[in-house]
């Protein structure tokens, strides 16, 4: 069992793994991880890897010893800046959903092919009374949002 974490405080957030042999046994000592610096960290989807986001909107996938497994600036390939959240992935792993912003000031929840082709914008965050929070989940057929409205209404969409 392992847990990656950004400890708090003031200093460098530097990702963290902590992990123990089995459940109720005695976790080992963190490990630091120095080859990447993470501002926003999750597990890859198969557990191979953590995925971190950092300011300046490049992403990477590091394993748990520290090797950069692969690394994409979405500046530079899409034009886009990280939000508030590294992202998921769909369930073949095929595209990344983060939220993000276009050079365009365009706000919202991007599907980003990790193929290279060009990300596809899921849910427009333009409206004012609309937040999307960073909450993200994927499901064997589903893709879960956490959306706020000033309203309070819950919303429930199909996309395609």
């Amino acid at each position: 069992m392992q847990i990656a974490y950004l400890p708090g405080g003031t200093g460098p957030r530097r990702l963290r793994i902590v992990a123990r042999e089995r459940v109720g046994g005695p976790w080992h000592e963190p490990v630091e991880v120095e080859s990447v610096r993470c501002q926003l960290a999750a597990w890859l989807r198969d557990g191979s890897g953590i995925l971190c986001a950092d300011a300046r909107s490049t992403i990477t996938a590091v394993s748990p010893d520290g090797r950069v497994l692969w690394q994409r600036d979405l500046r530079v390939l899409h034009n886009l800046r990280g939000g508030s959240y590294p992202g998921v992935f769909s369930r073949d792993g095929a595209t990344l959903y983060m939220l993000a912003t276009r050079a365009d000031g365009q706000l919202g929840l991007w599907g980003i092919p990790m193929a290279g082709r060009t990300p596809r914008l899921v849910v427009s965050a333009g409206d004012a009374a609309l937040s999307l929070y960073g909450a993200l989940s994927v499901s064997t057929d589903r893709l879960f949002a956490t959306v706020s409205e000033l309203e309070g209404d819950v919303w429930v969409m199909r996309l395609r």
